[in-house]
């Protein structure tokens, strides 16, 4: 949590996932075994996934 609770201060530090998915510029936070996708929209952070980062990536955000 505290990772996540980082992006208040500092959203776009994190790296832009090289695709579009459904519209969306996502951004990766890697946080232990896991994978944070997340959007930033002007003033909102919006987490869309969270996924374990040994799944097929393909597969799952598509």
């Amino acid at each position: 949590m505290e990772k996540i609770n980082s992006l208040k201060e500092f959203p776009l530090m994190y790296e832009e996932y090289p695709m579009d998915v459904m519209g969306f510029r996502y951004r990766r936070m890697v946080v232990d075994k896991y994978l944070v996708f997340y959007v930033v929209l002007e003033d909102t952070i919006e987490i869309h996934r969270i996924i374990n980062s040994k799944m097929d990536l393909i597969k799952v955000i598509k």
